[in-house]
């Protein structure tokens, strides 16, 4: 009787496991690993090339990115864009990872109800602002935005997230995260 309890309680665990596995993809040297919370038929995945960019201050980085799209037909996506630089920059501090990201959603026409905070993002300190984002006469969509620099590379990497899914899956996404430099 022991051991098929045993056998049972096995079983449960392994589909638990399974369940909660997550996502995981590589663009470039990074691994990106993530649960939305939703079954893997329910959106798309796409890599972007990466992209050398160059501020006018001459300031060069390389940036990556992945977008999540919804299937079901509602306009859902998370971006998530990581940026490294050919130079270390000055460490950023949460506090201003937070005023930036007030700042990002501020100058965007169509906003209201902007809301910042400080959280823990990807085993460390970031910033997360929200807003109502009117996309068309009485069309608002929440919208999410997400500044944090990884503890691989803080002085030379930092990444962003924009997502309009619902605040549940945005959570499950941020709470799930997790970047790594490989190599």
């Amino acid at each position: 009787m022991n051991s098929k309890v045993l056998s049972l309680l096995i079983c449960v665990v392994l589909v638990g496991t399974a369940c909660a596995s997550g996502i995981k993809v590589t663009t470039g040297p990074y691994s990106i690993s993530f649960d939305l919370g939703l079954p893997q038929s329910a959106y798309k995945m796409s890599v972007k090339a990466p992209e050398q960019k160059e501020s006018l201050s001459g300031e060069k980085s390389l940036v990556h990115s992945l977008t999540i799209t919804n299937k079901t037909g509602l306009s859902q996506y998370i971006q998530l864009t990581i940026a490294s630089y050919d130079r270390d920059q000055t460490q950023i501090s949460a506090e201003s990872l937070e005023l930036g990201t007030k700042q990002s959603l501020a100058s965007i026409n169509g906003t209201s109800n902007i809301q910042t905070a400080i959280r823990d993002i990807d085993g460390t300190r970031g910033a997360i602002g929200s807003c109502d984002f009117e996309i068309s006469n009485s069309v608002i969509v929440k919208t999410y935005l997400v500044m944090y620099c990884p503890t691989f590379d803080v002085n030379r990497t930092q990444i962003m997230v924009r997502s309009t899914y619902s605040w549940d899956t945005t959570t499950n996404f941020l709470n799930s995260v997790r970047v790594e430099k490989m190599g």
